[in-house]
């Protein structure tokens, strides 16, 4: 007995390190009713499913000084998490696996503090961690699913009370045991700042054309460019001059904004409201804030199901590499990410994220009826020679862009010039003389432009398509 304790006072009074002490002192049930069971400290385990998932922190890894133990000195006294997020999805996006029940090491007797607050969707609450009564005392909050789950990745933010280094675990029935999958160190320790652990590595899935009511372009923390942010822990702020939504696949044509616009937050002056995102003025903007749930967002909610296939913003100051088109699915009561874009620059002005045009090659007939407005199912007389082809050939109207950002991005296909002097859009073939408007080519050699006599609805030179 004297030699068991001991051990333990020796225990005690060292700093234990994350991955290299075996913790093998018999447990018992945690304040939780949980039943912790014995902990594996050895290498990582590649481990896909299991019915149980968590997070860990060694009583050691305080972000600070302050928070030390007063009666160790060198160990974590509390630890506070305000969320944490568990997703099958590979980029943590989408719904968060929340059918369960919560589990911890144990929390401040405050019902507020128990480990559901961790679960809530709401980074001003928080789970009041404490350490587990039983082992060598760490902190942990989780999740026991009732039935195998995948997490894919894991979210958390914490407050105050920081830890400097987590892990992952998975329980294992086999070993029944808890198994490290994946580490993480905390660079910074900023209050409620989303903290990503990718657990496995994969492309992301987005769900391609829908409709839906609610639409919005949406970042998280990691997302941003703001360098002083990893030391300055400064608040999240979001800039968006403006913001325009279209049903075509290049952002052309009429922009869709009969609906009503929605933010997850704003400055309160009502010039940074997130109506200035959709008035047409690029010297106003929208000053986005984080909402309850700790993301930014800007968006618009239409009065009618609408189908979004480019989207076209401009952001100022504060600014973001990533961003993610994501629409409202009522049906599953979560947002659901339909496009996005990784490659964004500093310097990039006019923003376009667009999903890919559908293919009209090797559809059937019926396919290709659906998709009148793109394509078309040849006519010819036999059967053989028959098949779906594309009815895009140059058409577009240049005039109808009434702003130089979407005449710009139909720029993109070498068909349109934004004339500042009379702040209007023209198809490069418009005016030219006959001799030069047989000149104009794409890069391809192709031409552009045709000419015809006076006569013609389409007199002098113009686009190579049927003028309606």
């Amino acid at each position: 007995m004297n030699i068991f304790c001991t051990a333990i006072s020796v225990l005690a009074a060292s700093k234990i390190s994350l991955f290299a002490v075996a913790d093998n002192l018999s447990t018992s049930r945690s304040d939780t009713g949980f039943k912790e069971g014995k902990i594996s400290y050895s290498s990582s385990k590649d481990i896909k499913q299991s019915q149980k998932w968590r997070i860990w922190a060694a009583n050691d890894a305080c972000a600070d000084d302050d928070y030390f133990d007063d009666d160790y000195g060198d160990r974590c006294d509390v630890w506070d998490v305000n969320e944490l997020g568990l997703y099958s999805t590979f980029d943590c996006t989408g719904p968060r696996l929340n059918s369960g029940t919560p589990i911890d090491s144990g929390h401040h007797h405050a019902e507020e503090y128990w480990p559901k607050s961790a679960f809530d969707d709401n980074i001003n609450t928080k789970w009041g961690g404490r350490k587990s009564t039983n082992g060598s005392g760490h902190f942990w909050i989780g999740m026991d699913f009732g039935s195998l789950k995948e997490v894919k990745c894991v979210t958390f933010r914490q407050d105050s009370n920081m830890v400097t280094e987590v892990m992952v675990q998975a329980w294992e029935s086999d070993s029944n045991a808890w198994q490290n999958v994946k580490s993480s160190k905390i660079k910074t320790a900023c209050d409620r700042r989303e903290i990503m652990i990718p657990i496995q590595i994969g492309t992301e899935e987005y769900q391609g054309s829908k409709q839906s009511k609610e639409w919005r372009i949406w970042a998280r923390d990691e997302y941003f460019f703001d360098d002083d942010y990893d030391s300055g822990c400064s608040s999240r702020v979001w800039d968006v001059e403006e913001l325009e939504f279209y049903t075509s696949f290049e952002c052309t044509g009429p922009r869709l904004n009969g609906g009503t616009p929605i933010a997850s937050g704003n400055h309160p002056a009502e010039e940074y409201w997130p109506k200035s995102a959709f008035d047409g003025n690029t010297k106003t903007r929208w000053g986005g804030r984080r909402g309850n749930d700790g993301y930014l967002w800007v968006g618009m909610k239409f009065d009618s199901l609408e189908e979004v296939n480019c989207v076209l913003f401009r952001q100022d100051y504060n600014i973001v590499k990533k961003v993610r088109v994501q629409a409202w699915d009522s049906g599953l009561i979560t947002w659901q990410n339909v496009m996005g874009r990784d490659n964004i620059k500093k310097d990039d002005e006019d923003i376009v994220i667009a999903n890919t045009r559908p293919e009209c090659e090797g559809l059937d007939k019926n396919e290709c009826n659906t998709m009148n407005e793109t394509c078309t199912y040849s006519k010819k007389k036999k059967e053989k020679g028959r098949k779906c082809k594309s009815k895009i050939k140059y058409e577009h109207d240049c005039k109808q862009y009434t702003s130089s950002s979407a005449c710009t991005t139909a720029n993109n296909t070498g068909l349109c010039s934004w004339y500042f002097l009379r702040n209007i859009c023209y198809h490069k073939c418009n005016g030219l003389e006959r001799k030069d408007c047989k000149k104009m080519t794409f890069k391809s050699k192709k031409r552009m432009c045709m000419f015809k006599r006076s006569a013609n609805p389409c007199y002098g030179c113009h686009p190579m398509y049927k003028c309606k």
